[in-house]
């Protein structure tokens, strides 16, 4: 009895080669929608934040002077420990936050610089905690599923996926940092990369 055509086709390796392209491409269209949705939502998030600043500004007058009073207070040894633990040991939109202090202080640039220098800082923290630490630990903390989406960005881009997920807004790079830790990146290469990006980050935010 013959086997039919369209049997061996599947099984020959061109066939298999095909099928195993299209997964990937499949995966590759999953992992790409995955970033879209998560820039969309954390570039929405700051939106948000800024349109109802304006809107409670224009129900309470004095809100602005308020809010610059409060930043003022916090000093900018505030807004280190602010950016630093939202981008490190307890996670919040650092984004939303960081914009609603530029937009509320009289002096922004002295709050850029030092939002630039907490992420930083705080990166190099989560380098060297994944370095010293297992991927266990990471997957905990993380989500295993973020914990591997990253790796696979790394894995295709390299150090330059740093930048790339650095500069525009999305929660990835927070577990990229502790990714790089776990794959044992050259800490130059992390560090120079990681202070490219979140200088651009923040200035364009701000």
């Amino acid at each position: 009895k013959r086997t039919p055509a369209k049997r061996l086709v599947k099984k020959g390796p061109i066939a298999k080669a095909v099928v195993g392209k299209n997964a990937s491409s499949s995966w590759h269209g999953k992992r790409h929608g995955r970033l879209v949705r998560s820039t969309i939502v954390a570039v929405a998030l700051v939106v948000a934040m800024l349109v109802a600043l304006k809107l409670l500004s224009l129900a309470f007058p004095n809100l602005s002077g308020d809010l610059a009073t409060a930043v003022n207070g916090w000093g900018l040894f505030g807004v280190f420990t602010l950016i630093f633990l939202g981008s490190s040991l307890l996670p919040f939109p650092t984004d939303a936050v960081f914009v609603v202090m530029v937009s509320s202080s009289s002096q922004p640039l002295p709050i850029v610089l030092v939002a630039i220098v907490a992420s930083f800082i705080s990166g190099i923290v989560n380098y060297g905690l994944a370095f010293a630490l297992t991927k266990g630990w990471v997957e905990k903390r993380m989500g295993k599923e973020t914990v591997e989406e990253a790796k696979e960005w790394l894995d295709s881009y390299g150090a330059w996926a740093i930048i790339i997920f650095g500069v525009i807004p999305n929660p990835i790079i927070d577990t990229m940092t502790f990714v790089a830790g776990l794959g044992k990146m050259d800490l130059r290469k992390f560090a120079l990369y990681s202070a490219i990006a979140r200088a651009l980050h923040f200035g364009l935010l701000a």
